[in-house]
Order: C-alpha cells, then structure tokens, then sequence
C-alpha cells in the first residue's frame, strides 16, 4: 500500500496536517480501524532556539518527538523511508528531532495539504 507504515506496533496510514504556525504535523492512524494510533510531531516553537522555526522547520521538515509514548517513533520514519534524518533540537536533551520527508513522502503530503487549512 502508498500510505502504509509500521509505528510503535501498528500498521498505519499518515495523514498530514498543519499545525497552528503553519508547520507539518503528521497523525498516524491504524488502517484497520481508523483510529488515531499517534502523533510522531511536535510544535517545538516555544523551546526553539534558533533563528526561525516556522522559516527553517517549514514543509518538506518535520519536527519528531521521539520520548514517552513516541519513544522509538523516529528511528521507525527514518526505517520506512518516510523521513531523512536532520539534527536534535537543542534544549530537548536529544529526545526532539528534526528530519526531512522523503520526495515520496513529500509528495503525498502536499496532496494533504492542500486540502488543509
């Protein structure tokens, strides 16, 4: 299947969104019952510390929270192809990653994402 990747146990479809700030997020739900399985992105803009999150994590970049119910969640995208891998957010104690969407990827996002508001 196009859309279809193991995270955290489960078989799930992506679905991509934006968040307040315009930024990419990602919700992953299980294609067996269409339930939200996970959230594998973050809004880190209140603890970033660099120039401008919304000008340097913009679409094709995700940020990637990869602790607590996530713990795991990155190195999985980057397995899958869905993600290539980008640096740790500073402040986040290695736990915040950013990475950046495959063309394959990218491309069924900004399908999404048109259709987003």
């Amino acid at each position: 299947m196009e859309n279809e990747v193991k995270l955290l146990g489960g078989v799930c479809k992506l679905v991509f969104t934006y968040y307040p700030n315009r930024t990419v997020a990602i919700i992953a739900t299980l294609i067996s019952t269409g339930e939200e399985w996970c959230v594998p992105t973050v809004n880190y803009e209140r603890f970033y510390q660099g120039y401008s999150y919304r000008k340097q994590l913009a679409f094709p970049n995700v940020v990637v929270k990869n602790y607590s119910e996530n713990d795991g969640v990155y190195q999985q995208l980057v397995d899958a192809e869905v993600i290539i891998p980008g640096p740790y957010l500073a402040g986040s104690g290695g736990t915040v990653i950013a990475g950046t969407l495959t063309e394959k990827w990218q491309q069924l996002a900004q399908e999404q994402l048109k259709k987003a508001k």
